[in-house]
């Protein structure tokens, strides 16, 4: 299980999901703040294990189609690998430019970080490293999590040269 749990329904799930332990009292605490404040936080998506990812694929690979790897790493490379993120609202580029999504978009931008979230593929990463733009996905890197670290690390051995595996953490 590595510490994966239930993220509870009260918390505005689209569906049932899970995230890793520690992330829970911040992501909470995130979520009932933000609303307290009229900007509504739903989470659309969060852990995704290696079989959930490999059938998102298809029968595509990173070599069959490179044009993937700008939106969705493949299995084993993934973000939500590691129960450290979730994605907020809407997964769509346009819903982002809507007046909710600006307003969503700017209290997160403001106030996630004090809750130990980050946005993964900022519009500065993105351009450096030809992934798109995820307004809506957020990583957990409170203490620069020791299990996120390896985890990372763990891919850059592995020598791929694909550009979804750079990462920059800032410490």
């Amino acid at each position: 299980s590595n510490g994966i749990i239930d993220i509870p329904a009260g918390l505005n799930t689209s569906k049932p999901m899970k995230i890793k332990d520690e992330v829970l009292a911040d992501l909470a605490n995130m979520m009932i703040n933000a609303k307290k404040r009229g900007v509504n936080l739903q989470i659309i998506s969060a852990f995704r294990d290696t079989p959930y990812v490999k059938s998102l694929w298809g029968s595509d690979t990173p070599e069959s189609n490179p044009d993937r790897l700008k939106t969705l790493a493949p299995p084993g490379f993934s973000e939500y690998h590691t129960g450290y993120v979730v994605d907020f609202n809407s997964t769509n580029t346009s819903w982002w430019r809507s007046a909710e999504g600006i307003k969503i978009q700017n209290w997160l931008k403001a106030n996630a970080s004090y809750y130990n979230f980050e946005q993964s593929f900022t519009r500065e990463y993105s351009k450096a490293y030809g992934v798109s733009e995820e307004a809506w996905h957020w990583r957990w890197v409170e203490g620069k999590s020791v299990f996120f670290l390896k985890y990372m690390l763990n891919l850059f051995s592995m020598g791929s040269n694909h550009t979804f595996c750079t990462l920059s953490l800032t410490f």
